[in-house]
């Protein structure tokens, strides 16, 4: 890095300022800042800068802010609003953002509003193909990034050995728990062939918008999904099923060691489809067998790591479970395989590399 380089500005606008994501800035640009030891500012309106990095909660009703600035903006896309078909859904949200405080306006057509606001970036950074595809439709300059969750966990699996009592687990945010629905009747045939626990790691309840709205419980979701299967008292009654909540501390440990991680996904939903392999390569990381449902994310690194463990059926999810937990020297040797290329090809350089290309390559600001 020259001198030059060494003295840009760059400028980032917290994910809090307009939602609520503890961590996000801390696995993206505050990291690679990090790393590089490169000063990182958070905006002041009254400051000059090289780059402004605008966050995936920022208001897309304020375009004007974007055209009034001089700098190189670029905005990051990380849910897959594009593909939101639900009319009530996409004409809420936006009301909704704006008697909370997350947006100046109010936005009958979220979508349409959010396509205006792409159109108008210097660069938009997302992070799955599906995403890449659509935004390249509206805005030319587009990259995809993957975040840098290889420092989050120092646990890797560290046996393989065939157990008596399998364990399964799954960790997700409250509100992504009916994904597991389609494990009911997968795990009452499992259950007359094998002896196992599944272990759910998340929070008591979830709400929209920063919890501003009706609680809604995770027990009861739990209980509906997996009804005999799930006992809220386990002193009378058996449970294969198991709540935790979600702990920096003992998740970690507890799904690497167990013998197979478990991400399902409704791929009937549109939304879903555009999801990123951030979950995904967190677990590969930490060396435990995974199986997923198809999303092209997920299929995209089956396919380039030569281990198939996406399930686009039942049946699938089924006989692959099987097969990995009655077969551990497949499950070491397909996880091993799977963490030897994430480490290859989502680490360290790699995640730096994306950000050099932006920041220490000559750009042209949009007109």
């Amino acid at each position: 890095m020259n001198n030059k380089n060494k003295n840009i500005k760059i400028a980032y606008i917290p994910y809090e300022k307009f939602g609520k994501n503890l961590t996000f800035d801390n696995r993206n640009i505050l990291l690679y800042a990090k790393i590089k030891k490169i000063r990182l500012y958070k905006f002041n309106k009254n400051e000059k800068y090289d780059y402004i990095i605008l966050p995936p909660s920022y208001d897309i009703t304020q375009v004007d802010f974007i055209k009034k600035r001089g700098e190189f903006i670029i905005g990051q896309l990380v849910d897959n609003y594009l593909e939101e078909k639900n009319f009530i859904k996409n004409y809420l949200r936006g009301i909704i953002k704006f008697f909370l405080g997350q947006q100046k306006k109010i936005s009958f057509n979220y979508n349409k509003d959010l396509r205006k606001y792409l159109s108008n970036l210097d660069l938009v950074v997302c992070h799955s193909d599906v995403q890449y595809r659509n935004i390249k439709k509206i805005n030319k300059k587009v990259s995809k990034f993957f975040e840098g969750n290889f420092h989050v966990f120092n646990k890797k699996k560290k046996s393989y050995k065939k157990n008596n009592l399998k364990t399964l687990t799954w960790e997700g945010r409250a509100e992504n728990i009916d994904q597991l629905n389609i494990f009911y009747d997968i795990f009452r045939y499992l259950n007359k062939k094998i002896n196992f626990n599944f272990y759910i790691f998340t929070d008591y309840y979830h709400s929209s918008f920063g919890g501003k709205f009706i609680k809604i419980n995770s027990l009861k979701i739990i209980k509906k999904i997996f009804k005999e299967l799930f006992e809220l008292n386990t002193t009378f009654k058996k449970s294969f099923i198991f709540f935790n909540q979600w702990n920096l501390k003992l998740t970690p440990s507890i799904i690497s060691q167990s013998d197979l991680f478990l991400i399902p996904h409704k791929t009937n939903n549109e939304f879903n489809l555009g999801r990123s392999p951030s979950k995904l390569i967190l677990a590969i990381r930490m060396g435990v067998p995974v199986l997923t449902s198809d999303l092209p994310s997920y299929k995209s690194i089956s396919k380039l790591s030569g281990v198939d463990f996406c399930c686009s059926s039942k049946s699938q999810w089924k006989n692959k479970i099987l097969k990995y937990l009655e077969n551990p020297n497949l499950a070491k040797k397909n996880s091993l395989k799977l963490y030897n290329y994430v480490n290859k090809y989502y680490g360290k350089k790699s995640f730096l590399k994306q950000y050099d290309q932006i920041f220490f390559k000559k750009r042209k600001k949009l007109v």
